[in-house]
């Protein structure tokens, strides 16, 4: 779930993009190469291109799978799968609810919590260093969710789980506006 590259090129045209993308799985061995790209681009609008084959008339990447590989088939395409980052899977969820509802802020803080967690080993350090400083039980909840927000990476946990934590999320909400 950690973030492994990012990366600036002119135009999201594949041309661009197979070098940069081959960089980055180059420089990994392979048991630690990745696995996941994570694309964000042409999903804004809700029309995502594919890839399938090179010198398409498509000119950006989108989240489909490309064909079987060949010897021209760039190496990220071969090694990589393509999936829609979790950013732009909530900006889709909550482009189609009502901004006006007065649960829409909660809703929305709620959905990202769905997917980012905070990674375990660093809370856990924060909390050992707070603890030995004598500084938990002096915090107030704000200055800990400060401290948190500082020196806590945050992780994209397990797919499963998060889909879990999304139909609750949505579950609940159905429940608040069925009540009010």
């Amino acid at each position: 779930g950690c973030i492994m590259n990012y990366c600036v090129v002119p135009t999201t045209h594949v041309d661009w993009t197979h070098d940069a993308l081959d960089e980055a799985v180059m420089r990994h061995d392979d048991d630690d190469k990745p696995r996941v790209l994570w694309a964000n681009c042409g999903c804004c609008n809700g029309k995502v291109k594919r890839i399938d084959t090179i010198g398409s008339d498509s000119d950006t990447i989108g989240n489909d799978t490309a064909g079987p590989p060949n010897s021209t088939t760039p190496l990220w395409m071969q090694v990589l799968t393509r999936k829609l980052d979790p950013w732009h899977l909530v900006q889709r969820i909550l482009r189609e609810v009502n901004k006006e509802h007065p649960g829409y802020n909660i809703f929305a803080k709620h959905l990202f919590r769905c997917i980012y967690i905070h990674h375990p080993e660093d809370s856990q350090k924060l909390r050992d260093a707070q603890f030995q400083s004598g500084l938990f039980l002096k915090l107030t909840p704000a200055q800990k969710s400060r401290e948190s927000k500082k020196f806590v990476r945050r992780i994209i946990g397990d797919g499963h789980l998060i889909a879990q934590r999304i139909l609750l999320v949505l579950n609940a909400q159905k429940n608040i506006d069925r009540i009010a």
